[in-house]
């Protein structure tokens, strides 16, 4: 994924430290990378399967917020989680013979300012859904690897919360880390922009490679 705050800032970065006359070749975002939702689908469709056990399943692709503010001036950001669970949903759908009974909801966490951020707060999803007994099924979608906003703020803190509201079920789908699908994809990216201007697909809104 794509923001101005994360991805965009760090090349500005770059570019100033590294001087003007250094070449930057930025790989276009990659939302929609085949082997990101590889990497994603066969652990995802088996935590729906599980949870399903429980009862009625309810998914939450949590991803970190953002200020409502800065995805009004055009970052990509949401866009790019959205298009990335769309993709995810209809994997998971074709690998699991039934959906039945499964509920699925974009969700933003680590709200860290007292601004207005993205909504809904994947906190109040999660007690929201522990409240109504649901099995949930938490999926780190705008995260690549582990770390303390999956490790500590989801398996931990969350969960508790769910726990108080009256947990029935909880999964939580591992990011894709080193899967070999997702390596490959990466791989790919770097490939093909190698002999030429690699435009991105996505045409994004800020998109680094767009603008250049």
């Amino acid at each position: 994924m794509f923001s101005t705050t994360t991805s965009g800032s760090s090349l500005a970065e770059w570019r100033k430290l590294a001087g003007a006359d250094k070449e930057l070749r930025v790989l276009c975002c990659h939302p929609l990378l085949e082997g990101l939702v590889e990497a994603w689908a066969d652990p995802l469709a088996a935590a729906i399967h599980r949870a399903r056990a429980a009862g009625p399943v309810r998914v939450l692709f949590t991803a970190h917020g953002l200020p409502e503010r800065v995805i009004a001036k055009g970052d990509p950001y949401a866009w790019q989680v959205e298009r990335t669970a769309e993709a995810l949903r209809a994997a998971a759908e074709a690998r699991l013979d039934s959906l039945d009974g499964v509920d699925w909801r974009v969700t933003w966490q680590s709200r860290a300012t007292p601004e207005k951020w993205l909504e809904p707060d994947t906190e109040a999803e999660v007690e929201a859904g522990a409240r109504e007994g649901l099995a949930l099924v938490l999926v780190p979608i705008a995260f690549v690897s582990e770390h303390s906003e999956t490790l500590v703020e989801l398996d931990i803190e969350y969960r508790a919360v769910a726990e108080r509201a009256g947990l029935v079920s909880w999964e939580r789908v591992p990011t894709p880390g080193a899967a070999p699908s997702y390596i490959e994809g990466l791989a790919e990216l770097v490939l093909d922009s190698r002999p030429r201007k690699r435009l991105c697909p996505m045409s994004c809104t800020g998109c680094p490679v767009v603008a250049r």
